[in-house]
């Protein structure tokens, strides 16, 4: 960089034009676009930085949706990177380009050279970084200050909405089981309550629908509360024993003979035939569904009370359930339908409360935007993942479970016979 340039440098103009010419071939002038980062966290600090045009953003990470938060902004003839270099340690902060940036850049060997050569010139430098940094350490006290109290406002708000909301639903829960109860005798029982007309009735089925449709969502509601504060429950179960469970309370609307109705319903291999007559297919190995799994038996459950109901629902038909061999301690489960499909840019958000995808709306039976986030807050409580892609053939959509075939616990319960040991 020129001698003349550097006399230019705020930081810089105090040293002596002889020192200046000194390490003028050593500093470097470099550009970055909008947006970029100029040094990350954790990087080794070799560097100290100059703002000649443009501004500066020094990041720090937070948790939640913000993801990081501005501590300070540097304009022209500003500075950063000094206090890696002072105390030999890596980066503390990641820096990136507010605007288009240019920057004077100067190596450490450059200061060592101001320090060996001009110590008082050196000592001057320091002041002056020194006295920056408690304007810019009392500018990011401000920031970190607002950012906490706008937390705490946060944090107060939900909570409050939180208890509210859960109030209010379990407060619903039994009067809208009576309105149920009550529709379902008037239709019912016209030995005990006198015959309708069709016209009645067809009022009366519309009104149990919306009493149904009300309930369903306050028990989804209550059940994603429970998923976030409850522990999970370690116990020795299988596959098998978890489909059963599930199966028989998914498919009451699937035409065809109900799972009482087969030979034998405690055993998996004549549920997995009756369900096969009726386009849904349990795709596992007999070995595979009898393996000894340790977890929580009642999220296991409704973690596939909530796919195979979302797929019922949405993309009815055919629908494969589809279990893996474990592979490095985790079970993968696929649901598989053949329905609309979810487009690419969708596939996170079907997992959010209170979301549908648009498409799936259309001609399909109302929903609450629950049963997906209910099974991803299920999945998560286990240690696990979920995630949607694309059918067979790119037809349809394949939701995707993995979880741990055995939950972690400080003391593992006596497994069954020929169970490993240990959680």
């Amino acid at each position: 960089m020129d001698p003349e340039a550097l006399s230019e440098v705020t930081l810089l103009r105090a040293l002596p034009a002889p020192l200046r010419a000194r390490i003028a071939p050593e500093v470097r002038r470099q550009h970055f676009p909008a947006g970029a980062i100029v040094v990350r966290r954790g990087d080794p600090a070799s560097e100290l930085f100059i703002v000649l045009q443009g501004r500066a953003e020094v990041l720090a990470p937070t948790p939640g949706e913000d993801g990081e938060l501005v501590l300070a902004e540097i304009g022209p003839g500003g500075f950063f990177g000094e206090m890696g270099l002072l105390g030999g340690e890596p980066r503390s902060t990641t820096v990136r380009a507010g605007t288009a940036l240019e920057l004077a850049v100067v190596p450490a060997t450059a200061l060592a050279a101001i320090e060996q050569e001009d110590p008082v010139a050196a000592l001057r430098l320091c002041r002056a970084m020194l006295l920056e940094n408690v304007r810019r350490l009392r500018r990011t006290n401000e920031a970190v200050a607002a950012h906490f109290h706008e937390l705490v406002r946060r944090l107060e708000h939900e909570r409050l909405e939180g208890e509210l909301l859960h109030l209010i639903v379990h407060d619903l829960r039994s009067p809208l089981a009576v309105c149920e109860a009550g529709l379902s005798q008037l239709l019912e029982r016209a030995d005990k309550y006198g015959p309708l007309t069709e016209r009645q009735q067809r009022v009366l089925r519309r009104s149990r629908r919306s009493a149904i449709f009300v309930r369903q969502l306050v028990e989804e509601i209550l059940e994603l509360g429970r998923a976030e504060i409850r522990e999970p429950r370690r116990e020795w179960t299988t596959i098998a024993e978890i489909l059963l469970e599930a199966l028989p309370q998914c498919l009451a609307r699937v035409e065809g003979p109900s799972l009482e109705e087969v030979a034998d319903p405690s055993r998996i291999e004549t549920v997995i035939a009756a369900l096969a007559a009726q386009q849904i297919h349990i795709e596992a190995d007999p070995a595979t569904l009898e393996m000894p799994l340790l977890t929580d038996r009642l999220r296991m459950t409704q973690i596939l009370l909530n796919l195979i109901g979302n797929a019922l629902k949405y993309a009815p038909g055919w629908m494969a359930i589809r279990i893996a061999r474990p592979a490095e301690g985790r079970m993968r489960i696929a649901v598989v339908d053949r329905g609309p499909g979810i487009p690419e840019e969708m596939r996170a958000s079907i997992f959010e409360r209170y979301r549908q995808h648009e498409a799936k709306r259309r001609g399909v039976p109302r929903g609450f935007g629950l049963g997906l986030a209910g099974a991803a807050q299920l999945v998560a409580t286990l240690g696990g993942t979920i995630r949607a892609e694309p059918g067979d053939g790119g037809v349809g959509t394949r939701l995707v479970v993995e979880i741990p075939t055995h939950l972690p616990e400080r003391t593992v319960p006596p497994g069954p016979p020929g169970a490993p040991a240990g959680g």
